[in-house]
């Protein structure tokens, strides 16, 4: 059963005090009385009122000396002034002074209980707001330790999983380089296909751990030339961009606030993907962005075999592939990888392609950062896994 909200009455009229409680307690109000200052100024310092009305004029000090003291002790208390001084001037001292609300005399006594009541809605409001605001901070607190454990837990499992893994590898290309005489072909091929999906797993386990670890990165963000990280980018697709001829168009891009391995990673992930499903005989992938009041929205663009609509809805998702191994070389993780990025620097990200028509990649980038409460997301559903065991039938045709 909830507690009755209680109200001390400050007036050195005890009429005033006794019609006051009289009142307020058929209402269902616990009150208490104080015919000075100082008499109040004690019984709160016993007990917590969630309203006082206090009489302007008292007999040792004014009504509006009361309320320093007051927020004081209690910061939730709330004040009603009253006064015989109806003028805006009495009305604006009190309320400047910390009243929520002021009441003249002669007491209406329905205006009394009208204020009364927006008082203690307007308390309730703000004791809710507070409590969904502290529940709201327990269940981030509780979701950033849970997805710290379970990157930690990540990570230590897929490293684990590499020994075997290498063991697995070496005994195979053992086995095939002292006995491939010895098997027939059909048995060479079982051993290649051992080897292959050792290795392809060794890359997904790697790829798995940079993943988990993204969520833990706390790079210190600086001040970024994007034009002259789009330079390095290229620099370091070089041989890739030669051996398909690629034309890369760049705009010329803003300077922002970021951390710069991770935007660096995000731009080379988009362009590689630009260039990695393209069959065009003249590839080309530009890279731009506008400007909006309150963030930038960057695209990158290529004019490659694009992505259809249910491709659309699944390729940001860890381990998911629209192609084959043999069409496309690939474990599925690139775009996952973009979308933690962008989304642990405050953005979103998406895509606008048709098949034969290209793609184009859009993020958004705040312009003012702020505390962040997302956390991403590294739990692998029993789905994830079935992408992950899919994506390794790719590479092997087992």
């Amino acid at each position: 059963m909830d507690e009755k909200e209680s109200i001390l009455i400050v007036d050195d009229s005890e009429s005033t005090c006794r019609t006051l409680a009289l009142i307020l307690r058929k209402k269902g109000y616990e009150t208490e009385a104080a015919g000075t200052g100082q008499e109040a100024i004690e019984k709160a310092q016993g007990r917590f009122f969630n309203l006082a009305l206090i009489d302007l004029r008292l007999p040792d000090m004014e009504g509006v000396e009361l309320l320093a003291p007051f927020k004081e002790m209690h910061p939730d208390m709330a004040v009603i002034m009253i006064t015989a001084y109806a003028s805006l001037e009495t009305a604006v001292w009190a309320l400047n002074e910390g009243a929520s609300a002021y009441i003249t005399k002669p007491l209406n006594m329905d205006e009394v209980l009208a204020k009364v009541r927006k008082v203690f809605e307007k308390q309730r409001l703000v004791r809710e707001k507070r409590q969904a605001e502290e529940a709201l901070r327990r269940s981030v607190e509780e979701l950033k330790r849970s997805n710290r454990e379970l990157n930690e837990y990540t990570y230590v499992i897929a490293h684990d999983l590499r020994t075997p893994l290498r063991s697995t590898t070496s005994f195979s290309e053992l086995l095939l380089k002292e006995y491939s005489d010895k098997l027939d072909e059909t048995g060479r091929d079982y051993l290649k296909r051992i080897r292959n999906a050792s290795m392809r797993m060794a890359e997904l386990i790697k790829e798995l751990m940079v993943f988990s670890k993204l969520a833990e990165e706390d790079e210190q963000e600086e001040l970024v030339d994007l034009n002259r990280l789009l330079e390095e980018v290229k620099r370091g697709l070089e041989a890739r961009l030669m051996e398909k001829r690629v034309e890369i168009q760049v705009e010329e891009l803003p300077e922002v606030k970021a951390p710069i391995s991770k935007i660096r990673q995000l731009f080379k992930e988009l362009i590689g993907n630009g260039l990695k499903f393209n069959d065009s005989t003249t590839p080309k992938v530009e890279v731009g962005y506008e400007e909006r009041q309150s963030h930038y929205v960057f695209r990158v663009r290529d004019n490659g075999i694009g992505i259809g609509e249910e491709g659309q809805k699944r390729i940001f998702n860890l381990f998911q592939r629209l192609h084959t191994q043999k069409e496309y070389s690939g474990i599925g993780v690139g775009l996952a990888k973009c979308r933690r990025i962008v989304e642990s620097m405050g953005g979103r990200i998406w895509v606008d392609s048709r098949p034969d028509a290209g793609s184009t990649f859009y993020f958004t980038y705040p312009k003012e950062k702020t505390e962040k409460t997302w956390m991403p997301n590294i739990k692998l559903s029993d789905q994830d896994f079935n992408h992950l065991e899919r994506s390794i039938n790719y590479s092997t045709n087992i």
